[in-house]
């Protein structure tokens, strides 16, 4: 079991998302990788409400760059992401702390 105080200390060094960032975050982990366009159709939300929050969440190295290829939303060629093993442990922390919760 995880002291509180251990949680208190871990979430000191982790980065704070935002909501929206949470919702990027959460849908680049379960798609493993997408472009801006393909993110904002999925959840529903203007490519310019998702790149800023991307561009802050690669800034906080939590995505990364998987590869530039066709995306399927565009047709065109787009940059592709992905959550790194930073952005991985952060959900993680998340949703641990929000179980502790209820």
């Amino acid at each position: 079991m995880i002291q509180p105080t251990s949680l208190e200390a871990f979430e000191k060094v982790l980065p704070k998302i935002g909501q929206r960032q949470e919702q990027v975050l959460e849908h680049l982990n379960w798609v493993k990788e997408a472009t801006d366009a393909m993110i904002g159709a999925s959840i529903k939300l203007p490519i310019n409400c998702i790149t800023p929050r991307r561009g802050e969440l690669v800034k906080m190295n939590l995505v990364e760059k998987s590869k530039i290829d066709k995306c399927l939303c565009t047709k065109g060629t787009a940059t592709y992401w992905k959550v790194t093993k930073k952005g991985k442990e952060v959900l993680a922390f998340r949703k641990r702390k929000d179980e502790m919760r209820t």
